[in-house]
């Protein structure tokens, strides 16, 4: 069983590479295309104690796992961004909900050449982070984040959506996987 989600992760490393190096062919370009002139950004209203263990529905958090929940607050195509705690970017398709400091955004063009963007600006974005205690993002931080435009760029992000799609399925058995390896453990142990 290790062995298979092993092997999974390595699939999907490699496909996170390949999107990166589509997404590499898009930096050139005249026209700059601006996060917050595309979508609306909005965070969550939950707190993280909203989660349970066994709900139907992805709930992203500021921390490293994703919990579950029992009701959707979003749902389609997401760059999915943590705000605080574990910085991070992820992308997800499907009904989810979200953490009251989890940004959300449904850019209605250039969806993954944007992800790509915010996942490679991710250490910029932490760099920058505010607070003392607990770094933050703000808004207006992600509203900057921009990508170039070119007469590829249709077709880079679309070669990226289809990358994006057999990551999806990919964590999709992996995630059965480990609920299959968790249940023989429990069982055995």
């Amino acid at each position: 069983m290790d062995n298979l989600i092993e092997n999974i992760d390595k699939k999907i490393n490699k496909l996170e590479y390949q999107s990166t190096f589509c997404y590499l062919h898009n930096r050139v370009g005249n026209i700059k295309e601006k996060l917050g002139k595309c979508t609306e950004i909005k965070t969550g209203k939950l707190n993280a104690d909203a989660s349970i263990i066994d709900g139907e529905y992805p709930f992203f958090t500021c921390g490293k796992e994703t919990l579950f929940i029992n009701h959707y607050a979003f749902e389609g195509p997401s760059i999915v961004i943590s705000g605080n705690g574990e910085i991070d970017v992820k992308y997800f398709d499907g009904k989810f909900n979200a953490y009251q400091r989890t940004y959300v955004l449904q850019p209605q063009k250039y969806l993954f050449l944007f992800l790509k963007e915010c996942q490679l600006s991710i250490n910029m974005l932490k760099n920058n982070a505010q607070g003392s205690v607990i770094k933050f993002i703000t808004k207006g931080m992600l509203e900057n984040i921009s990508i170039n435009i070119n007469a590829d760029s249709k077709l880079i992000n679309s070669t990226i959506k289809n990358i994006y799609n057999l990551i999806m399925d990919l964590n999709k058995q992996k995630q059965k996987l480990n609920k299959i390896k968790a249940l023989l453990l429990e069982k055995y142990f």
